[in-house]
């Protein structure tokens, strides 16, 4: 057997959200949706796998994490060796052209997303916490199908039904969640084919365990019910990046699993992100007290994950993370941590001395970040950042473009309210504020015009009302007493959202003639010319 041999062409069908075939869950997914199995188990692609891992070799790009692309600490091909014991039976069922009439006897079908947590490596075809909040801020948000979920499930549920499988991998959100998952294996002990099913499951383990434990009686029909417990940090670290998590109940949780004998700790899954890194030493302690096997995954960096990835850092911050890290595992436990110096070794090579990201793609990050941050409720990226003295250079650098960004955007808003005032014939006040803090130096005979927000109940809905928002509202309390005066106005609300839109703004006074009996609850902004602003 070649060392790119793998056996997951013969035995295991995987399916990801909305119906992506692949060889297993690290491949590349092939191009071709093909929902009917039978078409798809003996399909050109599948066929060319089985034939060139006789001849020694493999897909190279289904299998790139195998064949030498460093993203998880051993090749996944080596899950798949459970099935050594058939490899003789699988080669002599298989034809010239690849055909295997034979079945699948492991699974991994990721067609449900139900999860408690809404963790930075992660995105919303995985987490059903991450889908219901981004659908609400962003066009796009990618979805499950419900339709394909039902399609793939069923076909999955008739696997299990026929008895024949051995192995199922629960991973996409939480499967002791998700009240189909236990329906399923009820189906499994109906039919028989429990005693030699195993069951792992990738968890957050962040859940009240009697999700588990009302189920042991169903549970302790199976072969052997495997956890592979998620860990990226210990404490504030780890609640940071699987936001959602409660460290206190996961470690109740790890060390109340020990006790429990028909659920067995398969491995301690670290995904090695950025933070993870930044607070390295105690997750490691933590690894070695627990005496677990582990595995590590490099995180995918790019969407919902890019500001948790370590390759936005300069190549010399990076290599010294990853220095420091090995460092620590070598005065703890270098035998026990072998694997994982190895793989730390390996990572470093990669790294090279070129950047990955370009600032203006973390920058996009960052700025993506601050509204998906704010609408989850959680601790945002600089806060959490601003904890490591290696971060400083990063988040001032961010800062000052975002200020920057900001000002420029101010400055648009600047002429746009210029232009306003014309048309309100306020054309020869030299003193003008626009949205800014009104200094109390106006004399009795100077004169002044001020715009602002105006706090109404459509502005408070738009509006977040902290940063600067505060210093509008405040301007405009500071002015409510004058509100009565002819010179106060306030401004339509659609003539002002429908701005630059060249194609809409022709209907925006239409719009605004219906909001004049309620413009009070409607305006955005006022204009007032004062000759002395009250304090």
């Amino acid at each position: 057997m070649s060392k790119t041999f793998c056996f997951a062409p013969w035995v295991h069908s995987y399916v990801g959200p909305n119906g992506d075939r692949a060889l297993c869950c690290f491949a590349e997914p092939f191009d071709k949706e093909t929902p009917d199995f039978s078409e798809y188990w003996n399909s050109e692609e599948l066929r060319n796998a089985r034939k060139l891992m006789r001849e020694g070799k493999a897909p190279a790009k289904e299998c790139a994490v195998c064949l030498g692309h460093l993203k998880t600490l051993k090749p996944p091909r080596e899950i798949y060796d459970f099935a050594k014991h058939l490899e003789a039976k699988l080669l002599k069922e298989t034809d010239s052209e690849g055909y295997f009439h034979g079945a699948p006897i492991s699974l991994d079908y990721r067609v449900q997303n139900t999860c408690n947590l809404s963790c930075r490596t992660c995105n919303s075809l995985f987490s059903s916490k991450i889908a219901n909040k981004l659908k609400s801020i962003e066009e796009g948000t990618r979805l499950l199908d419900p339709e394909k979920s039902r399609y793939y499930e069923n076909e999955y549920h008739e696997f299990l039904a026929q008895g024949d499988t051995v192995r199922c991998y629960h991973a996409s959100g939480e499967a002791f969640l998700q009240k189909s998952h236990f329906e399923a294996l009820k189906e499994v002990v109906k039919s028989g084919g429990a005693q030699k099913l195993s069951l792992c499951y990738n968890t957050n383990l962040s859940y009240d365990l009697s999700l588990i434990e009302k189920h042991e009686k169903l549970l302790r029909n199976f072969k052997r019910v495997e956890l592979a417990i998620s860990i990226d940090g210990i404490g504030e670290t780890g609640e940071f990046v699987r936001d959602g998590l409660s460290w206190h109940k996961f470690h109740q949780n790890v060390q109340k699993i020990k006790e429990i004998d028909y659920l067995h700790v398969s491995s301690l899954d670290l995904t090695l992100n950025l933070p993870t890194l930044l607070d390295f030493k105690p997750l490691a302690h933590f690894i070695y007290n627990e005496r677990k096997p582990y595995n590590i995954n490099k995180v995918f960096a790019g969407d919902y994950a890019t500001l948790v990835s370590p390759e936005i850092l300069k190549p010399s911050d990076f290599k010294k993370l990853l220095k420091d890290a090995r460092k620590t595992l070598v005065d703890i436990d270098a035998d026990f941590f072998c694997d994982f110096i190895t793989f730390i070794n390996l990572y470093l090579e990669e790294v090279g001395d070129s950047e990955r990201w370009t600032f203006t793609e973390v920058l996009a990050g960052v700025k993506r970040s601050i509204v998906v941050d704010k609408v989850f409720a959680r601790e945002d990226f600089f806060s959490f950042y601003s904890k490591f003295p290696l971060m400083d250079f990063y988040l001032q650098k961010l800062k000052t473009a975002l200020e920057q960004e900001r000002e420029v955007d101010l400055g648009k808003e600047y002429l746009y309210f210029e232009q306003k005032l014309k048309d309100y014939g306020f054309t020869e006040i030299e003193r003008t504020y626009i949205h800014r803090p009104i200094p109390f130096d106006i004399g009795e005979s100077d004169e002044a015009i001020v715009i602002g927000s105006y706090p109404s109940f459509l502005n408070r809905l738009l509006s977040s009302g902290k940063g600067k928002d505060e210093i509008k509202f405040k301007n405009y309390y500071a002015l409510e007493k004058i509100q009565k005066r002819e010179q106060f106005i306030t401004l339509p609300p659609f003539q002002y959202l429908l701005r630059g839109k060249p194609f809409l703004s022709w209907l925006a006074p239409l719009l605004d003639s219906f909001t004049r009996p309620v413009r009070s609850l409607l305006a955005l902004h006022f204009v007032v010319r004062v000759g002395k602003v009250l304090s």
